[in-house]
């Protein structure tokens, strides 16, 4: 082999050879995930990367698996904090402070604050996720799941909805919520359900360590010696609410139900079936959401288009 083929060669070589920066940039996001997240997370980005390495898990990128397992800290994404918060105007407990921010003014409780933060953080993530075909539209009946004080409820407002069914458990909460939205309910543009979405209607057991919350934490019967204060609550299904209200499409659905997207995706069967209407869900709250969601939803609809979130939400469309 003469020099010329030689030094060929050895560049061929140098083009599969991956750079040094990227291996100590590599390790030092593994180092600093191990000292910032918390294992379950990490644990499940670590799997996920696996699960990609093995031909599974298409419809996440390699990009959002490196972003899944850098901490906060290192990421330039938007995020809300309490002190973003200001009062703009005060009222009658429970919902007493008129919250405001540049993305809508809020009824609430005084210890709302943090809680309506991180909410306004994930609408940033839906401004840039709910664009094109996965996005809300003009004339949209949307399922708010997880209303909470109504961040997502305006936002499809602002898109156009035609009309949002608000669906959520704290009575508190629904309370602020009703306050907020009192001129699109009387309206019938929003239509505001105190209840849990689940897999059958019934009730069952929350068990909250305030008085005043249920903190949106499902728990199994049984359990009430080990709460302060366990409340039972209504549980209605998405395909009966569409059936009592005579409900001729659905266009959106989004859950964001702490851990509850599961049970709620079985009690919407016909509904995704009949109308396959775009779907927000989280996908954060178990191990293997990222995983038995998507799974689920297309074995309902096997023609959906599915796209991931940092493995926190996925969007069907």
């Amino acid at each position: 082999m003469n020099s010329d083929q030689n030094h060929r060669r050895q560049k061929e070589i140098g083009k599969h050879k991956i750079p040094i920066w990227i291996l100590c940039f590599g390790l030092v996001v593994l180092c600093g995930s191990f000292a910032v997240h918390s294992v379950p997370r990490l644990d499940r980005g670590l799997r996920a990367a696996i699960s990609k390495v093995k031909g599974d898990l298409n419809y996440v990128s390699w990009g959002e698996l490196v972003r899944e397992i850098t901490p906060h800290q290192l990421r330039s994404e938007k995020r809300w904090e309490a002190e973003d918060l200001t009062r703009s105007a005060t009222g009658e407990k429970p919902c007493s402070v008129l919250w405001s921010t540049p993305l809508g003014s809020y009824w609430g409780r005084e210890d709302d604050r943090e809680a309506l933060a991180h909410a306004l953080t994930y609408r940033e993530v839906d401004e840039l996720f709910l664009q094109g075909p996965s996005g809300i539209r003009k004339g949209d009946i949307v399922f708010d799941g997880g209303s909470h004080l109504g961040t997502f409820t305006r936002l499809a407002l602002e898109r156009g909805a035609q009309t949002v069914i608000a669906i959520d458990a704290d009575p508190t909460t629904m309370m602020c919520f009703k306050k907020t939205f009192s001129t699109e309910i009387a309206a019938g543009q929003v239509v505001a359900i105190e209840a849990a979405l689940w897999n059958k209607s019934g009730e069952f057991l929350v068990l909250t360590e305030e008085a005043n919350s249920l903190n949106t934490s499902v728990h199994a019967e049984g359990k009430e010696s080990q709460a302060r204060s366990p409340v039972r609550i209504p549980t209605i299904t998405i395909d009966e609410t569409v059936r009592s209200m005579n409900i001729k499409k659905v266009d959106f659905i989004k859950l964001n139900i702490e851990g509850a997207e599961r049970e709620a995706l079985l009690g919407a069967v016909d509904t995704i079936r009949l109308f396959h209407p775009r779907i927000k869900a989280s996908i954060e709250h178990s191990m293997d959401d990222p995983w038995l969601v998507p799974r689920f939803v297309l074995g309902l609809w096997p023609s959906y288009h599915v796209r991931t979130q940092l493995l926190r939400q996925a969007f069907f469309y």
